[in-house]
């Protein structure tokens, strides 16, 4: 594994040509630990973009100045999103702060609100995913004509998304339609 062989890790990353980084904050971490890590070793690399754990600020700042010209970005994007919702790009002054760093504004076509009675995050727009298969499927099946077209699709183990199995589950509704052609 690379991760745990860091000469063999920058040697791989270092043949890369990497422009623009889409990287979680523990493989960062894992690559800062490397003192050669920096816009020497990286010269292509234009911008960080992390997204799906907390940025600390210690790692934004170790970044930015190891590689004054990439930008750093911090985003907010759960996993029922089909792309980051908001963005920011991280400054040396922000992260000096010692604060919690901010994921940003959220990206026009989204809105995010806070269920007051849950406290829990809703996204509305059209980065959402369809979400459970389940309901999906229900919803599809509601609209045919007869009993006999319908069809209920279940793909254990999913989640509330796709995880892996966007193909799996495409080749099954792929499969049911053209059976309710026939």
């Amino acid at each position: 594994m690379l991760q745990k062989d860091s000469y063999r890790l920058m040697k791989y990353l270092s043949g890369q040509g990497i422009n623009y980084w889409v990287l979680t904050l523990s493989f960062a971490d894992i690559c800062l630990a490397e003192e050669r890590f920096d816009a020497e070793f990286l010269p292509e690399l234009k911008a960080f973009l992390f997204c799906g754990e907390v940025l600390p600020c210690e790692t934004a700042l170790s970044l930015i100045k190891r590689f004054p010209d990439a930008k750093v970005i911090n985003t907010y994007g759960p996993t029922e999103s089909t792309v980051c919702v908001t963005e920011i790009q991280i400054t040396e002054e922000m992260a000096s702060g010692h604060e919690l760093l901010s994921v940003g504004k959220v990206r026009p076509g989204t809105t995010i609100e806070l269920d007051p009675d849950s406290s829990e995050i809703i996204i509305i727009g059209d980065t959402v995913s369809d979400g459970d298969p389940v309901e999906f499927l229900k919803n599809l099946n509601r609209h045919m004509a007869t009993a006999d077209q319908n069809h209920l699709i279940f793909i254990e183990k999913t989640g509330h998304t796709y995880q892996m199995k966007n193909q799996e589950v495409a080749d099954l509704i792929l499969s049911q339609i053209r059976k309710w052609k026939q």
